[in-house]
């Protein structure tokens, strides 16, 4: 496993494109590089926030960002923007989990080349890189760009585990597909658990005491988390809570706080119940 504050490099002869990864969400970058190291070629660098990404695109040389666009001390559209200022002109792609009518203006707006809503699959992600980075599709080729993403955006609906009241906890090959293959669900899995139930337990008491700004974030960050578990109603809860606190709801954000704790409940026993490795296997059934 790569160390959260290093980069993955590779064999700079090898070296087809580097990429700068600005994400604040330590998970995610550990997922994402994971990704991206099956890659051959691509070699990644993090950055933890805006300024950082700031000092690293203006200092080092890159061939495409990789910009998370809520991100603290400096979030992704002042970065972008400060970027293009100093006169920065290759890709950077807007990764953003809000997926609300008129954000991929607003992420163009700000001087992003591209948008991705998060969470993305492998096959979007390899999709969106190839697109941008023509050396990268130039050696991967239409096959093997294929088989690094063997999974399709919409999984079969035999491969989706479901409740015997057809509720469905979580979507399986949505899990799988967000974590790009089996070995790093695994790796991740109770990091991921341990994350959810931090943001939780946030959400409830930001909630509680009326903070709107923390329970939208924390409802926001829970949210990001249960998509990559495939978690969708989880996700679904949280979105409302976070919606109804932007808006200064914190009535609808207390009426609807049960409903989240059920469900990331129902998700939290689903997934911690077995083995990741069996729990895994039940996918195929």
């Amino acid at each position: 496993m790569i160390p959260e504050n290093q980069p993955h490099t590779v064999d700079q002869e090898k070296t087809l494109a580097r990429v700068l990864f600005a994400e604040d969400d330590s998970l995610t970058s550990r997922m994402l590089v994971n990704v991206l190291r099956d890659i051959v070629g691509i070699e990644v660098t993090l950055a933890t926030d805006g300024e950082e990404a700031l000092q690293k695109a203006t200092t080092e040389p890159f061939d495409l960002i990789l910009m998370d666009m809520e991100m603290p001390q400096m979030n992704g559209y002042e970065a972008t923007r400060q970027l293009r200022e100093a006169g920065i002109t290759i890709p950077i792609i807007a990764l953003t989990a809000h997926a609300m009518a008129g954000d991929r203006q607003r992420c163009l707006a700000a001087g992003c080349t591209d948008y991705l809503s998060k969470p993305f699959t492998q096959r979007v992600l390899v999709r969106t890189l190839c697109a941008h980075l023509p050396s990268l599709a130039d050696c991967l080729g239409e096959t093997a760009q294929e088989d690094y993403s063997h999974h399709s955006d919409t999984p079969p609906k035999e491969r989706v585990v479901e409740l015997q009241n057809a509720e469905q906890v979580v979507d399986l090959a949505q899990l799988v597909q967000r974590f790009g293959d089996e070995h790093t669900v695994i790796e991740l899995l109770p990091d991921y658990l341990h994350t959810a139930g931090q943001h939780m337990a946030m959400l409830v008491v930001a909630v509680e005491v009326g903070q709107a700004e923390e329970t939208a974030r924390h409802a926001h960050s829970l949210r990001g988390v249960a998509l990559n578990l495939g978690a969708n109603r989880v996700a679904d809860a949280a979105q409302r809570v976070e919606h109804a606190a932007r808006r200064g709801d914190m009535d609808t954000a207390v009426a609807t706080l049960p409903e989240v704790q059920t469900e990331h409940k129902m998700m939290s026993a689903f997934l911690s119940g077995e083995d990741p490795t069996a729990l895994l296997e039940r996918r195929r059934v």
